[in-house]
């Protein structure tokens, strides 16, 4: 499910884009050249209708649900940070009923 997720998430993104696993089912994707925040959320949401769009797997049928945290990196920010903040918008997703996307400047 892990693989199929991925080739949606690339599907989804640019060539200069950088999708990767940082851990158990968690997914990192980095947009470059983002405009703004709304602009980035707005990709977001559709790598997110994309992602959760049904998988037929050889066990039957899944229906993925993603949590999604947004974020952009500010000036003079380390990538540590803006990485923080957009886990913390992903677990608000989380507890705001799961299965959305979620932003935080």
């Amino acid at each position: 499910m892990l693989s199929a997720l991925a080739r949606r998430l690339l599907d989804n993104t640019r060539h200069d884009d950088l999708v990767g696993r940082i851990g158990g089912d968690e997914l990192l994707v980095v947009l470059n050249r983002m405009p703004s925040l709304e602009a980035a959320e707005a990709i977001a949401k559709k790598i997110h209708a994309a992602a959760c769009a049904p998988l037929e797997l050889t066990t039957g049928e899944v229906v993925p649900t993603l949590s999604i945290g947004v974020s952009l990196i500010h000036k003079g920010e380390s990538v540590d940070a803006v990485v923080e903040r957009a886990d913390q918008a992903m677990y608000q997703a989380k507890r705001h009923g799961r299965n959305r996307v979620i932003s935080l400047s």
